[in-house]
């Protein structure tokens, strides 16, 4: 019975919450609500490439697939933005990082975006692979590799195009608990109360320290 509580807890505030996204865009209002509510927005892909003109290349590639493109020559500037908008609450949903990079490298890179992109999947660009890079990549998390020169674009493309949503998606879910638990906290707390009391057996008694 409280699991089914929580179940439609969270679908009424979800409905709720759609409902006010299309009140605000309504309104012409575009970034974040009045409310609180984060629009829907494109999925977000950051490509960090210290080649300028390969990079420009992917962002137009990207954006014609309809993701919002951000383009970096370096480690250190793609981290900035990264904190920048998370900081904003419109953390990026996924990076390309080439592991040769000015400066900080791509590995260096990556770890550095997981944090305040909120574990955002990343993929690591690189001419050549090697056990020790593949161990370190693993270590990190890394999503997968994209071995340069990229024989099939388009595929590439579509590949990132999907892992971005997918993550823009789980981005979208983690929003939504968030807002749940800040607008009914005293609720929550009050249902993990009546947990705890469930999950004791009837005779059984607390015994203070």
């Amino acid at each position: 019975v409280l699991d089914e509580f929580l179940r439609d807890l969270v679908q009424t505030e979800r409905r709720a919450m759609d409902l006010e996204d299309e009140l605000a865009t309504a309104l012409g209002i575009d970034n974040e609500t009045d409310f609180g509510i984060e629009l829907e927005r494109q999925p977000s892909i950051m490509i960090v490439d210290a080649d300028r003109a390969w990079a420009d290349k992917m962002t137009d590639r990207l954006e014609d697939s309809g993701l919002i493109a951000y383009t970096f020559t370096n480690g250190e500037e793609a981290v900035r933005e990264a904190e920048k908008l998370a900081a904003e609450s419109d953390p990026i949903d996924m990076a390309v990082v080439d592991q040769s990079l000015p400066g900080i490298d791509g590995l260096e890179t990556i770890r550095r975006l997981r944090d305040p992109s909120s574990g955002a999947p990343c993929f690591l660009m690189t001419q050549r692979s090697s056990a020790q890079l593949a161990e370190a990549a693993a270590d990190l998390g890394v999503a997968g590799y994209i071995i340069k020169p990229i024989p099939d674009l388009p595929r590439l493309i579509n590949r990132l195009r999907e892992q971005a949503i997918e993550s823009s998606s789980r981005n979208r879910e983690s929003t939504y608990l968030e807002r749940i638990k800040e607008r009914h906290q005293s609720v929550l707390q009050r249902y993990r109360a009546l947990t705890i009391e469930a999950e004791l057996p009837p005779d059984s008694e607390l015994v203070p320290d």
